[in-house]
Order: C-alpha cells, then sequence, then structure tokens
C-alpha cells in the first residue's frame, strides 16, 4: 500500500525522460490502478494497531488494546506495560503476546 506514496517519483522520471504531462498522468494513473484499492481490509498489513483492535474486537476484550515497537526489545517492552498496568491496578488482566519477523 505504501507503494502509492511513490506516484510523485514516478511522475518527475517520467517527465525528465520526455513524457508529456497528460501522458505521464495516465501511466501513473494506470500503475496506481493495479494496487489493491485502499478499504478497511487493506489496513491490517499496513498498520499494526489495526491487528490489535480487530482481535481485541472479535474476543469481546474490551478495554485499551495497542501495540508496542521498541525494536529489539518489544517483547519486553509488551510484558513491562503489561506488568504496569496490573501494579497500577488499572487492570485486572491483561494479555500480552510478541511475535518475531
Amino acid at each position: 500500500m505504501a507503494s502509492r506514496l511513490q506516484r510523485p517519483v514516478w511522475r518527475d522520471a517520467l517527465r525528465k525522460n520526455g513524457v508529456d504531462d497528460a501522458l505521464a498522468e495516465k501511466i501513473c494513473q494506470d500503475i496506481s490502478d493495479r494496487y489493491p484499492p485502499w478499504e478497511e481490509s487493506s489496513f491490517p498489513g499496513l498498520l499494526g494497531n489495526v491487528i490489535a483492535g480487530r482481535i481485541a474486537n472479535r474476543f469481546d476484550l474490551r478495554g485499551t488494546n495497542c501495540i508496542t515497537d521498541a525494536a529489539c526489545a518489544s517483547s519486553l517492552s509488551a510484558l513491562s506495560m503489561s506488568i504496569n498496568e496490573l501494579v497500577s491496578h488499572q487492570s485486572d488482566l491483561v494479555i500480552t503476546g510478541a511475535s518475531t519477523r
């Protein structure tokens, strides 16, 4: 989905190679049309927080849901956040998970 952000680069490269504005725009549109459409089902792979929200919604967990990105320390950061929720009595129960890519 992020590839669409390159559209100005495509257009600039086409113009610098002698393609007129109208044709450059048509080519850019043709390239863009080949990508999947922006819709609700497109976002889980692009935005991690959507995945957390869908899991919480599917299991009717209520409460806060989030993801944490701390590079190599993400699992430790998630665990720390969970412990803080319990210690501060902001939550009675937490579900914490981690994965590696």
